[in-house]
């Protein structure tokens, strides 16, 4: 009698909820293994495996990763090419977002939220469009740029913007700033619309300076913010590939990758082309190794931003 009212006992409010809860959340699950997981552990299991995606593929362990880091200098080249660019854009971006959020903020303008979409427009054009929106600003014959500065006679013949070492990777430089500028922005704007009022108006009373103000209260408030943006900004430059692709090849399907002597190479852009260039170069288990190699350079950089930040945080907490 006891083991039948077990077997038939009634489930309780919280269990019947919990089953009926699986049923809400498997579709997700089966979907985020189908199209994220699954991917994931398949790209690991290539990256042990020479490949064209055609043929046999060949067991060669981690020779794809001895090749990384001990041969391919193209692939390092990718990355220094990306460190200079974001190196060239990250500086000029903060400063010159910081300055407007600061007078969006202490200027009372009416249309303040109309610029803050105008800035954030940028950001959220597909990176293909604003590749070939830069391709035709910056084209030899046709281009915009070249026009303009003729007709302010500042120049005498066009220039091959997009042709010359010297100058692709500082359009690739402006591409970056155009594209960064609205987001930097509003992330700033929104750090100083929460700082915390009864500083500021303590700050006020006691008469301090708008640059006594700026450099020891607000600056040191956006600390934690300033790191966010500087981490974002790093892998976003490390995944940089559509936007730059697009701008050398546009019109050209004989451009060489990566643009003038290579320098707007990116670590993305040289992994694709490795998986889906020239069939005589095509390898997926070699752009699988690549891939990986890759999200472990992105995890370690943003593990060795954070470190000073959160070693500040702890501090902080210490301190209160």
């Amino acid at each position: 009698m006891e083991k039948t009212l077990l077997t038939h006992r009634k489930l309780t409010l919280n269990e019947r909820t919990s089953r009926k809860g699986i049923w809400f959340v498997l579709p997700f699950v089966i979907l985020y293994a189908v199209f994220n997981l699954f991917p994931l552990l398949y790209t690991l299991y290539l990256s042990f495996y020479s490949w064209d995606g055609i043929g046999t593929k060949a067991f060669v362990g981690i020779s794809n990763y001895l090749k990384i880091f001990k041969a391919d200098r193209l692939f390092w080249t990718s990355f220094k090419n990306v460190f200079l660019i974001v190196i060239g854009y990250l500086p000029v971006t903060l400063l010159l977002a910081f300055v407007v959020a600061v007078l969006l903020y202490s200027k009372n303008l009416k249309l303040r939220r109309t610029f803050q979409t105008c800035m954030f427009l940028p950001y959220v054009v597909v990176p293909v469009a604003v590749g070939m929106l830069f391709s035709m600003l910056f084209g030899w014959q046709s281009g915009t740029v070249n026009a303009l500065l003729m007709k302010l006679h500042i120049i005498s013949e066009p220039i091959d913007w997009l042709g010359s070492q010297t100058y692709a990777r500082g359009v690739v430089i402006l591409l970056q700033i155009w594209k960064t500028f609205g987001y930097v922005t509003t992330l700033y704007l929104s750090a100083l619309t929460s700082l915390p009022s009864d500083v500021m108006d303590a700050a006020a009373i006691d008469g301090c300076k708008f640059k006594n103000l700026l450099f020891h209260v607000i600056l040191p408030m956006l600390k934690e913010i300033t790191m966010f943006i500087v981490i974002t900004t790093l892998i976003d430059g490390l995944q940089l590939f559509d936007a730059v692709k697009v701008l050398f090849t546009a019109g050209n399907t004989g451009a060489a990758i990566g643009g003038p002597g290579r320098t707007c190479l990116t670590p993305v852009w040289y992994l694709y082309y490795t998986a889906f260039g020239s069939s005589a170069t095509r390898n997926f288990g070699y752009a699988s190794a690549i891939s990986y190699v890759l999200f472990a350079v992105i995890m370690l950089f943003s593990v060795i931003v954070m470190i000073p930040n959160l070693r500040s945080v702890k501090k902080d907490r210490r301190q209160q």
